[in-house]
């Protein structure tokens, strides 16, 4: 998904992280890209320098998204203890994520 703004960030890992904890086959999640890289990184890989990071390339946190990010992170633990048992067999796949 890309993200218009810093907050964003933290809004779409928050819906996405609360989305897969009511599953109750997950047993974990990884962000990838947590500092985010800087535009001569193009050169290596065009994703690099596009990545939605939640601390800029010198390790200052974006405080708008972490905040989020650290709600989130918080609830995701009883989200998916609550889940348990709500296993239908069905897989869930988000429509907020394009390949």
């Amino acid at each position: 998904v890309r993200v218009v703004s810093r907050e964003a960030i933290g809004t779409e890992y928050e819906a996405f992280l609360d989305a897969v904890m009511k599953e109750p086959y997950v047993v974990g999640w990884h962000y990838c890209g947590f500092i985010e890289g800087t535009r001569d990184l193009g050169r290596v890989n065009l994703a690099f320098p596009r990545q939605a990071g939640l601390v800029d390339p010198t390790g200052e946190p974006y405080d708008c998204a972490v905040d989020k990010v650290a709600s989130a992170n918080r609830s995701a633990s009883k989200t998916h203890e609550e889940a348990k048992g709500n296993d239908d067999g069905a897989i869930w796949i988000s429509p907020r994520i394009s390949p």
